[in-house]
């Protein structure tokens, strides 16, 4: 009795003698990262998450064997609770491939589908695949049929049969794709080393091989996940190299950043020297014509006018850009009402729209609400901005702007809809992630005044919190549409005797001339 007994400790010791130094392993490096500090990120939590779940496996791992032995010892047939806990151990271990799959995704930015790099979370779609794919494991280990051997010559009790094979098939599929990941993820980073990877997977193979050909039958899962984690803790989560790869990365963003600099600099420069030139060259030859006849005279000082308006554009919408970019331009909520808003840009724009022979049109939706609370300055700015940068761009054709309002409890969305035949703004640009000299920089427009205005539209949508969508009609035609929400102060429609003179008015004003509307 004495010897069986010792033989018995003797199996068991041997079925968790590498249960025993994954143990150890993980414990150390679980304590050790979870007391230094560290981004809190996604990645982070998987990893840690990673930890967790390899340290339940190796508890689960010292259970599981005398489950076996038991179920051996007493031919059990049915499924019993020893079984259940064997298929428990099956599944954790499963949940921590899972998770380590999708920590080498969200690591590697590999499937940026799968989940959002600005928030750092989950996508729906991408958490949907996550749970069914746990799910799929609980049912792939609650179904698969599992057999157990071990106990003679003191051979390791161990878990095989149709589960292991499906489980091993799955491991090495997934083990091969974690190990192409790190390896492009370390030609992009070039700070991680993934030689130990390499090793770990050879070794997993190794032991892979023992269990199939040799049938030398250990347990050996915990221990490869806790080398994988140990691996894992001095590569790629290593604050060494994380260092590195944070200067590098701090470094690439200063030579872009001063690329970009000098690349506005250079433009800026040449902007300001073009209309300086024409005023000094133009002022010169009024002082040294002695000659000089009030028509020449008035012609060049037509041109410094001109020139200096340009100059004085460009250094307020520089200073302006500097405002807007630094916070220091604050939104302003009053009440306005919104026909004498589009009344001010009607004003404004049509006198720069008749000097071009160019059709601006005013179109209303009669049932827009008429008072609102928000800033009526940096909505008519927008828009300003929109049509005037149009106007620049085009010798012909006509201008649109059309104006309609969608009613949500008492707030309101407005929408301004402008379509003109003239320069196409990239919708790229007004992407959020790009910084103002990014934007500077991939403006394919040769007048800068009006590149200056783009970048202002930028700033003033982004600080008024709404939307613009830009998107090309035709070859020849482009479409803006500006959306904003806006408090509702009352809820009179524009159908009424004073917004109905003022659209008349505008309407009047526009005909001008035999003019369509």
């Amino acid at each position: 009795m004495l010897e069986s007994n010792i033989g018995s400790t003797s199996v068991y010791f041997n079925s968790v003698c590498l249960t025993i130094v994954a143990f150890i392993f993980v414990v150390l490096v679980l304590i050790i990262y979870l007391k230094k500090e560290k981004v809190n990120g996604l990645s982070t939590k998987l990893f840690i998450l990673c930890l967790v779940l390899n340290l339940v496996c190796i508890i689960l791992e010292f259970i599981v064997p005398l489950c076996i032995k038991d179920i051996l010892d007493n031919n059990y047939i049915e499924e019993t609770i020893y079984s259940a806990i064997c298929k428990i151990y099956i599944s954790f271990a499963l949940l921590w491939e899972l998770v380590y799959l999708t920590y080498s995704v969200v690591k590697s930015h590999n499937l940026k589908f799968f989940y959002n790099e600005k928030t750092n979370r989950f996508n729906i779609y991408g958490l949907f695949i996550f749970i069914f794919f746990i799910a799929c494991s609980i049912a792939f280990s609650a179904i698969l049929k599992m057999d157990f051997q071990g106990g003679i010559n003191n051979t390791p009790y161990t878990i095989s049969g149709l589960i292991k094979l499906v489980f091993d098939i799955f491991t090495v599929v997934g083990s091969s794709y974690i190990i192409l990941t790190f390896t492009i993820y370390s030609v992009k980073i070039k700070n991680i080393n993934v030689l130990q990877f390499y090793f770990v997977f050879s070794f997993y193979l190794a032991l892979l091989a023992l269990d199939y050909f040799a049938e030398y039958h250990i347990n050996h899962l915990a221990f490869v996940q806790s080398l994988i984690t140990l691996t894992t803790y001095f590569s790629i989560e290593s604050q060494d190299n994380q260092l590195l790869i944070d200067y590098n990365k701090a470094k690439e963003e200063a030579e872009r950043a001063n690329k970009l600099r000098n690349n506005f600099l250079v433009n800026m420069s040449h902007e300001i020297r073009t209309p300086m030139n024409t005023i000094l060259g133009f002022g010169e030859s009024i002082i040294d014509e002695n000659n000089l006849s009030e028509e020449s005279f008035k012609s060049d000082f037509d041109n410094i006018t001109k020139s200096s308006n340009e100059l004085l554009n460009l250094v307020n919408n520089i200073s302006y850009i500097s405002k807007l970019d630094s916070g220091s331009v604050e939104l302003s909520n009053n009440d306005y009402n919104l026909m004498d808003l589009i009344n001010s840009i009607n004003s404004n724009i049509y006198p720069l729209a008749k000097t071009k022979n160019i059709l601006f049109n005013i179109v209303y939706d009669p049932s827009i609400i008429d008072t609102y609370e928000g800033d009526s300055k940096k909505i008519y700015e927008v828009l300003y901005y929109l049509i005037t940068n149009a106007l620049d761009q085009m010798y012909e054709g006509d201008i649109k702007l059309n104006v309609k309002g969608n009613k949500k409890d008492n707030e309101a969305e407005i929408e301004f809809i402008l379509e003109h035949n003239g320069y196409f703004i990239n919708n790229d640009l007004f992407n959020e992630e790009l910084d103002i000299l990014e934007m500077s920089n991939n403006i394919k427009n040769n007048n800068y005044n009006s590149n200056m205005k783009i970048i202002i539209i930028r700033l003033l949508v982004k600080l008024l919190n709404a939307n613009i969508d830009i998107t090309r009609k035709s070859s020849n035609e482009t479409k803006y549409i500006f959306k904003i929400e806006q408090t509702i102060k009352n809820n009179n429609s524009n159908n009424n005797t004073r917004s109905s003179n003022v659209i008349s008015r505008i309407i009047d004003r526009n005909n001008a001339g035999g003019e369509r509307v």
